[in-house]
């Protein structure tokens, strides 16, 4: 597990900042999804993301990378509340489990809380 303090706030269309006591680091927002986009909850989405990271041991650029993945697929979700909330994960987890959590100490997706 990580041990030193870190921040990480989210700035919409500009991305994110991981706050450390090394710097701020530039976190670059993925392009937005095809469609109607509804806002609402993304920066939430993506400091869950972030934290999902951080907390299983990822690097804060893994972590980062994940929160820009599930706070992308949140965006086309229609409502903040979607009524099955596990959709943002199922939709967007299949591919941060193949290119990011395979590699991280060898764990799997399907080991995480």
């Amino acid at each position: 597990m990580n041990t030193k303090q870190v921040g990480f706030i989210t700035f919409g269309k500009e991305g994110a900042r991981i706050v450390t006591a090394d710097g701020i680091e530039k976190v670059d927002a993925l392009p937005d999804p095809p469609g109607k986009l509804y806002k609402g909850g993304a920066g939430d989405t993506a400091f869950a993301g972030f934290l999902l990271g951080y907390l299983n041991g990822a690097s804060n650029q893994i972590s980062a990378q994940i929160a820009m993945k599930l706070s992308n697929a949140k965006l086309s979700e229609n409502s903040p509340h979607p009524s099955d909330p596990q959709s943002i994960l199922r939709r967007a987890m299949p591919r941060v489990a193949q290119q990011i959590f395979n590699p991280v100490a060898g764990r799997s997706i399907s080991h995480l809380p």
